[in-house]
């Protein structure tokens, strides 16, 4: 084995060959030459195929193993197999295909259609595929053959306009004329700025690397599930049948039961377990897993027993310092897997390994910040996970929008005292990790952990809840906050309550009644 370095951080590469240290720059996406053929977005799956316009210009190709077939560790995963220039815009998932021609003879001008439930980035014009029209107008069409007459009603429309313009420009010098203390203000023209649809450039340098920066790189992605009939369904109907079953998958996705297979010449690994069972499935493969593989942890939480974050797990169960960085944000599996744009945060104690990650995920679908906070946005994380059953609570109970904001507040308090006393930065909590995540949480439909709560709040029980829905990490982290509590002498009344609730100790209305009988205090 060879290692590669990115910046000055030595990393390991399964399989790559010796090379000269080398600079690039990451460049815009990449704007032509290669082809995918995918089938259409839902229903039936349909075979697809990836072909290149010629081959022997095949850039190297990126691999990614990502633990885990839940439909978190499924929306990463086709998060970065878009990024394949053999399959971006050619998504049968994402629909980024959906590009309507348009009659315009030139390239200044573009039109592009939407027809509202899909996300697009780029148009045709004349044959000819444009990334970064000069000029986009957005539309909520819904078939292609309405661009003329838009195309037409904007022509109709600009000479009405100028029509108007005429006759107020006639009207305003009249008054103008008759009374000169009034004047009449006239609007400016309005121009419509470029959209970049691509992420900005980044400079990275490689030394010893068996391919270029990660922007003009292929990507595979294997996804290393447990159940073989989702390996199955993954590998022949291009579908995870489980979890996302609405979703086609792009056609460089596969899956395998078998660990050995799924690391053979990985780059990155991405860690998607539920937290509870992560150190048993890491330990399971500490033997065949690569000492210097980097692994981006996406798991939220923290382990019931220990007590410890992702961070500390990773290191106790592999006996290693394996690279490490955690991705956390605001990003419901289902709208990554609809192309919906979200912004998430990379945290690694290496900053350079942050870079790295950054230009790993980043995507005209999602924007990736760095920190070095880990703790920080760890712990995050997990704690929103408690206070979404909390907010969920509020819901089930129907206590009304003044509970909901006020509940919501003093836990994200309680989150920041916590945070703080573990070594975090006051700052991380602002952010995309912290208020972005908590507010996903809090308030989307889409949120398991928000779901416990709102049927605990309706009476339901925990046992008949847990048994009928995925993994919700906030029930068994709730229990984590009370001991972490007590060992830092920190006072989270919202997020013991929680715990309390699920525990049995108390009813929802009990624990609501608990916390608004505490003594009043000074807001810090």
């Amino acid at each position: 084995m060879s290692s590669h370095a990115i910046g000055s951080t030595s990393l390991m590469s399964p399989s790559s060959s010796s090379s000269s240290p080398s600079t690039f720059t990451i460049p815009s996406w990449p704007s032509g030459g290669w082809k995918g053929v995918g089938g259409g977005g839902g229903g039936s799956p349909t075979k697809s195929t990836l072909t290149t316009a010629d081959s022997s210009s095949t850039p190297p190709t990126t691999r990614i193993v990502v633990f885990g077939g839940g439909s978190f560790g499924t929306a990463m995963a086709t998060a970065l197999a878009m990024k394949d220039p053999r399959v971006f815009n050619h998504s049968p998932c994402l629909s980024y295909n959906n590009i309507y021609n348009t009659s315009s003879s030139s390239s200044e001008d573009a039109v592009l259609m939407s027809n509202g439930k899909t996300k697009l980035s780029g148009v045709v014009i004349n044959g000819s595929f444009e990334k970064k029209p000069k000029k986009i107008y957005v539309g909520r069409h819904s078939m292609a053959s309405k661009v003329a007459k838009s195309s037409s009603k904007s022509n109709n429309n600009s000479n009405n306009s100028s029509h108007r313009n005429n006759n107020n420009n006639n009207n305003s010098n009249n008054n103008n004329n008759s009374n000169s203390n009034s004047p009449i203000p006239t609007t400016p023209s309005l121009s419509i700025p470029a959209i970049s649809l691509a992420p900005p450039p980044l400079a990275l340098s490689l030394a010893a690397s068996p391919s270029p920066p990660i922007a003009t790189r292929l990507f595979e992605v294997t996804i290393l599930v447990r159940d073989p009939k989702l390996c199955d369904d993954i590998n022949h109907r291009h579908c995870n049948s489980r979890y996302l079953k609405d979703f086609t998958l792009p056609p460089n996705i596969r899956a395998t039961t078998d660990p050995r297979e799924a690391l053979r010449g990985a780059h990155f690994a991405v860690h998607a377990i539920p937290v509870q069972t992560s150190r048993t499935f890491l330990r399971s493969i500490k033997e065949v897993l690569p000492s210097n593989l980097p692994i981006i942890c996406v798991s939220k939480g923290l382990e019931a027993g220990t007590g410890q974050m992702m961070s500390e797990v990773l290191v106790t169960a592999l006996d290693s310092r394996q690279p490490t960085a955690f991705l956390s944000g605001p990003s419901f599996a289902k709208e990554v897997m609809q192309g919906r744009p979200t912004g998430v945060v990379a945290a690694s104690r290496d900053p350079k390994l942050a870079k790295t990650v950054q230009a790993l995920f980043a995507s005209p679908i999602l924007r990736v910040n760095t920190t070095t906070d880990v703790i920080g946005v760890e712990i995050c994380g997990a704690l929103k996970n408690v206070l979404a059953i909390a907010a969920g609570i509020v819901q089930g109970l129907d206590l009304g929008h003044n509970s909901m904001a006020t509940l919501i507040s003093q836990g994200c308090s309680e989150i920041r005292w916590l945070s703080q006393r573990l070594g975090a930065r006051a700052t991380t909590m602002s952010g995309l990790s912290g208020l972005g995540d908590i507010m996903l949480t809090c308030y989307g439909d889409l949120s398991r952990n928000r779901s416990v709560g709102v049927r605990l709040g309706r009476g339901e029980k925990l046992e008949e809840i847990l048994a009928s829905s995925q993994v919700a990490e906030g029930v068994a982290t709730a229990g984590v906050v009370v001991g972490l509590a007590r060992r830092y002498n920190v006072t989270l009344p919202v997020l013991t309550a929680v715990a309390q609730v699920l525990c049995g100790n108390l009813s929802p209305k009990e624990a609501v009644d608990a916390i608004m009988g505490l003594p009043q205090v000074e807001e810090k």
